[in-house]
């Protein structure tokens, strides 16, 4: 078999933000910047930087959620698009 090597390479921020994902779908609330940099053993610069990956992923017209920063702290709500459905789902 005469295949081309392909590396797969891990971008250390790509792999913070999945954290921050995991870690903002399980939470019943907010997290801080600093809530966040304890649990990834992170500095709050760092966290910063992988927010504003998630940010961009998660935004409004690209996303049926969408992360914004809330009661003083980072969470995941439906876009605007999408919450009508979810109102119908919940009531």
């Amino acid at each position: 078999m005469d295949r081309a090597l392909r590396l797969v390479s891990t971008n250390p921020a790509d792999s913070l933000a999945q954290t921050i994902e995991a870690l903002l779908v399980i939470a019943s609330a907010p997290l801080t910047v600093e809530e966040l940099a304890h649990a990834c053993r992170q500095d709050g610069e760092t966290i910063e930087s992988a927010l504003e990956l998630l940010v961009d992923r998660y935004r409004e017209g690209r996303s049926g959620i969408v992360l914004e920063y809330v009661a003083g702290g980072w969470a995941f709500r439906a876009s605007a698009q999408a919450a009508a459905a979810c109102a119908r789902l919940q009531g």
